[in-house]
C-alpha cells in the first residue's frame, strides 16, 4: 500500500509540473505565483514530498483551476 501512495504522490508531482510547463512558467514564476518556496516547488513537482492540502490549494489558484481539476489525474 504504501509503494501505490508513493506512485500516486509522484504522478500528482509529474500532473502539477506539465501544467506548470503548459502555462509557460519557469519553475521560479511558478513559485511566485502560488505564495511558496521555490525549493517547495522542487519538492512537491520532482521529489513527491510536502503534498498538504494547503499546498495544492495554493497551487491550484496559481494555476488558475478548481483544486477538483488539479486532482482529476488516472492514478
Amino acid at each position: 500500500m504504501a509503494k501505490k501512495i508513493a506512485k500516486d504522490i509522484k504522478t500528482l508531482g509529474k500532473h502539477i509540473d506539465n501544467l506548470r510547463i503548459e502555462k509557460g512558467y519557469s519553475m521560479r514564476e511558478f513559485a511566485e505565483i502560488c505564495g511558496i518556496s521555490k525549493s517547495q516547488v522542487n519538492e512537491l513537482t520532482n521529489k513527491g514530498i510536502d503534498f498538504r492540502y494547503s499546498s495544492i490549494v495554493k497551487i491550484a489558484k496559481g494555476l488558475g483551476i478548481p483544486v477538483s481539476k488539479l486532482l482529476d489525474i488516472k492514478l
